[in-house]
């Protein structure tokens, strides 16, 4: 059987290939519990995938079932047990975070004694924004994102809903094309979950792509994805295009819908 004949121009067309925004090759992630950390949890299990340019992909479990450790190792925060992630190409690391990719994580944003419109232009000027430039774009984004009234009062006054909002008006500012966003939906009213929803549309259209962890998928629209990640006990027990995925003739979603139902039974 004859073999294909690697060419110079085989190789020149490989290299200028599009390198996906984000490659997971079998990550896998345990951490030790007990005495001495005589014991292991697995808490990621052989997870592979591919993020394109101009993609938004949503990350859905259950509460414990690797959404957070997902991320945390997708930006370098922890090392995996076996297997990698590259953005971009390269390891991630903290210079490759600032320059292409915004975040939004769990919890309160740190400063809370400074105004949001103080915050967010004070993270534009650590950018490389002048100070001109980093005032008309925090009040441009704030203004989007239904935050200007509140922009002069200290932020560590708002609600966990505004602080969201706030959290991703600084991971657009920057119009990087990576965004990593863990429950940005959380707090969120429907009229400004619709603003996150068109802003993730603008997004994508620019050519960015996006990992959204969620609990459910009610409050985005499964619509606005291209494809689910459904992650169960650090594993991927699906990952397709929203239709298929909600399709599911095993019923591993319908499983799932029920560790969702408990899981915001217990948040009650």
């Amino acid at each position: 059987m004859n073999q294909p004949i690697e060419t110079t121009a085989t190789r020149d067309a490989e290299e200028r290939a599009p390198r996906p925004f984000v490659h997971v090759d079998g990550l896998s992630l345990e951490y030790r519990t007990g005495t001495f950390g005589s014991g292991r949890v697995e808490a990621l299990h052989d997870l592979t995938f591919e993020i394109p340019a101009g993609s938004l992909w949503a990350l859905v479990g259950a509460n414990g079932s690797g959404k957070s450790s997902l991320i945390r190792c997708a930006l370098g925060f922890r090392t995996p047990t076996k297997g990698s992630v590259r953005l971009f190409g390269e390891a991630p690391t903290i210079k490759n975070l600032r320059a292409r990719v915004g975040v939004v994580l769990d919890g309160r944003l740190p400063l809370e004694r400074l105004t949001g419109r103080e915050y967010l232009t004070l993270t534009l000027a650590m950018a490389g924004f002048d100070r001109h430039a980093a005032r008309e774009r925090a009040d441009e984004i704030l203004a989007r994102l239904g935050l200007a009234d509140a922009s002069h009062r200290a932020h560590g006054t708002w609600s966990t809903g505004m602080e969201r909002r706030l959290a991703f008006a600084e991971a657009i500012a920057r119009q990087v094309p990576l965004l990593v966003l863990d429950e940005p939906g959380s707090g969120l009213d429907p009229l400004a979950l619709q603003t996150l929803r068109e802003e993730l549309e603008a997004h994508r259209a620019r050519g960015g792509a996006a990992l959204v962890a969620t609990h459910v998928l009610d409050g985005l629209g499964a619509d606005l994805f291209d494809r689910v990640l459904v992650l169960h006990r650090g594993r991927a027990v699906q990952i397709g295009t929203p239709d298929v995925v909600l399709r599911d003739p095993e019923g591993r979603v319908k499983q799932l819908r029920l560790a969702e139902a408990l899981a915001r039974y217990e948040d009650r």
